[in-house]
């Protein structure tokens, strides 16, 4: 990484870093939208392919064009099958638009048989056909018919590949009428997998196993399909280094988003005629997304060389953003502080940053760029679940700057005993499973919780206080399963009490 004092090691180190093993076979925990071609419900055009030559066209065919929209018992030619299968996919399609999930499930399955029927059991179409209805399945959270089609796909795409390998080198790159070149299935073939290993990711904590391994061979794949630098590389990298971090990891979780981010740049960066890198804005959207993620992973791991990579890869970001012109014009012209204030999550996790180093000077940086942030978050009167986690990180953080420049009186401004009543009330609500509020949150939401409880304990000196905060982090650990990212924390607060 250009600025950062670590050097990522490149994609291929890290696969085999991924695939590491060790001596019993087992994996060496020492070691360090969906997919680009394949668009959910895409159908053949999904799957990169161009479509076979159709003997006919819906309009040539009233036939084919009611079958998309009435039931028939009739059983058509092999030359109508192709026709139909175009009718019922497109008409699954809009259907699954519109939130009609059964009437389109109905659909995609038609087009499944008749993509058999018409283009043969061997065909990409087929492939395209299992995927649909699979990517269908896998919203309606139906996990297990999801896999089991998305693996007949897999199937289907590794055959026509080794056949294909088995031919003659003059035979033609094209087969039958179909314009299908080996690459193109290479890089079907590729995002395919990488569908199955979301699957599995999903369905954490039981298949994350599976995942790891299913993750290993997407990097694999899309290695070969699409080059070392490709953004299709960067998203898998992605994935794999989230199922490294639920798997604890974390070095390896670090390692892996360093290499998505580097990726990003490689592929998508442009040079201006001063040498500064230009990001396009859907890819600089990705990589602040990718780079928030990587500077959290390095500051959980509370150490000082992690610390300061965090601040690294977070004043890159800064800098690219001023370079690439940010969201607006006013970006362009502003300087680091005002963009950093503009940016809440880049706000509370550079001055996380900041804070972790104990040093008063920056130290007084972060409380000069946290209590305008907070002024202008309090100032806004709709109130959100967003708000109140902001609010909850960045009280969070101004605490810790008040106590590490002894300005302790200053934390009564910070209402913290009112700020941490609601996230534990949220914290309870997303434990309980309540209606409306994602359950991914519950994790993240519980790590702030944490914090903010860690630096209230440090100020505690009523008896009764310092019980309603063992008490709370208590019931943290005992809904936590066991999990030891959680303990390790909560020790940490436990320890931080006068």
């Amino acid at each position: 990484m250009a600025s950062s004092s670590r050097l990522w090691t490149t994609a291929r180190v890290a696969l085999s870093a991924l695939a590491a093993r060790d001596a019993g076979g087992r994996l060496n925990q020492s070691q360090a939208p969906h997919a680009f071609l394949l668009p959910a419900i895409g159908g053949v055009a999904g799957l990169g392919l161009a479509c076979s030559k159709v003997v006919h066209s819906e309009e040539e065919c009233s036939d084919c064009a009611n079958e998309g929209r009435t039931e028939t018992t009739v059983n058509t030619p092999n030359k109508h099958s192709t026709a139909k299968w175009r009718v019922f996919t497109d008409r699954a399609r809009d259907l699954h638009q519109q939130g009609k999930i059964e009437e389109a499930r109905a659909f995609f399955q038609r087009a499944l048989e008749e993509a058999e029927k018409g283009f043969g059991p061997e065909d990409e179409h087929l492939a395209a056909s299992y995927q649909n209805l699979a990517e269908l399945l896998r919203i309606n959270r139906e996990f297990e018919e999801a896999e089991a089609l998305y693996q007949k796909a897999i199937a289907l795409l590794e055959s026509k590949s080794k056949k294909r390998a088995a031919r003659s080198p003059e035979a033609s790159k094209f087969e039958r009428n179909n314009f299908i070149s080996e690459p193109v299935r290479q890089k079907a073939l590729a995002t395919t997998v990488d569908h199955l290993c979301g699957i599995y990711l999903q369905m954490q904590p039981k298949k994350l196993e599976d995942a790891r391994d299913c993750y290993q061979k997407a990097l694999k794949l899309k290695l070969e399909a699409f080059g070392g630098h490709h953004i299709e590389v960067a998203n898998t990298l992605a994935r794999a280094a989230q199922v490294s971090e639920l798997q604890g990891r974390h070095r390896q979780a670090i390692d892996l988003m360093g290499q998505s981010v580097d990726c990003l740049l490689k592929n998508q960066g442009n040079e201006d005629e001063s040498g500064r890198t230009i990001l396009n804005d859907s890819v600089m959207k990705l990589f602040r997304v990718r780079t928030l993620q990587l500077a959290n992973l390095l500051l959980r791991q509370e150490s000082e060389s992690e610390t300061r990579e965090a601040e690294e890869v977070l004043r890159r970001l800064i800098n690219l953003t001023m370079q690439s012109g940010g969201q607006g014009e006013e970006e362009a012209s502003c300087d680091e502080n005002d963009l950093i204030g503009r940016d809440p999550q880049v706000c509370n996790l550079f001055c996380q940053a900041l804070v972790a180093s104990r040093d008063p000077g920056r130290c007084e940086k972060a409380v000069a760029l946290l209590e305008p942030l907070k002024d202008r978050l309090l100032s806004a009167k709709a109130s959100s679940l967003q708000k109140d986690l902001s609010e909850c990180a960045i009280s969070r953080h101004l605490g810790e700057a008040y106590l590490c420049l002894g300005r302790e009186e200053e934390l009564k401004s910070l209402n913290l005993e009112d700020v941490e009543q609601r996230i534990f009330a949220l914290w309870d609500d997303l434990r309980r499973g309540k209606q409306g509020l994602p359950k991914r949150l519950l994790a993240p939401v519980t790590f702030e919780l944490l914090g903010l409880l860690g630096v209230s304990s440090r100020v505690a000196s009523d008896p009764a206080r310092k019980r309603e905060i063992l008490g709370i982090v208590e019931k943290i650990v005992a809904s936590s399963g066991n999990n030891s990212d959680v303990e390790k924390v909560a020790t940490k607060v436990k320890a931080s009490m006068p």
